[in-house]
């Protein structure tokens, strides 16, 4: 019951809320970009709607699947729809969590949460990385299997005769010759009858 005791299990308590809440928020933050990012795809495909180049069922379907992403994401940030709600309210529902935890981000220590940030940020950077690794092994085995298979082959066998280098025509000299005399000739008989 030392008051020194009590502030460190209250600050012990209070950095395991703030690091729980960080993560949410980080999540939440990935959520936003996401849903962002959809949303300007569905911004898009609202603008082909509007100019009627979808068919009534196309558009049926692709809110359908607008409505399963947007369940989705409430599912992952707030929890179980129970109460059946549309798309518009769980929107809401996401936007208020949403406020509620920048606020709390806000009241929060900047040390703890650009350290929360750099830490996601080398956490992204590392997926990334590995991703990219992960294609660049699929690309090379599938470049391996495509070389397999050309040596597993068997040999084209061309038929008919083997194409062979043709050489250039040989100068003509002759009728280069024969045309300066041609030329000289002319030019004695212009200089006869002119002059």
């Amino acid at each position: 019951d030392d008051p020194r005791s009590r502030d460190c299990e209250i600050s012990t308590i209070g950095e395991a809320e703030v690091e729980s809440l960080q993560k949410q928020v980080e999540t939440l933050k990935g959520t936003i970009e996401r849903e962002q990012d959809k949303a300007s795809d569905l911004e898009i495909k609202s603008k082909m709607f509007s100019y009627g180049e979808y068919r009534a069922e196309d558009q049926e379907n692709m809110l359908a699947s607008l409505d399963s992403k947007v369940a989705e994401v409430y599912t992952k940030t707030i929890g179980p729809n129970e109460a059946n709600l549309n798309s518009l309210s769980m929107l809401t529902s996401i936007e208020s969590q949403l406020e509620e935890l920048f606020e709390t981000i806000e009241s929060l220590p900047p040390e703890k949460v650009e350290a929360a940030e750099k830490a996601k940020e080398k956490e992204r950077l590392l997926r990334l990385r590995e991703a990219k690794l992960e294609e660049q092994r699929v690309h090379q085995e599938e470049r391996l299997r495509k070389a397999l298979e050309r040596a597993q082959a068997d040999p084209k066998k061309r038929s008919g005769r083997k194409l062979v280098k043709r050489s250039a025509p040989p100068v003509m000299k002759r009728k280069h010759a024969e045309q300066q005399e041609k030329r000289s000739k002319e030019e004695e008989e212009l200089q006869y009858f002119f002059s």
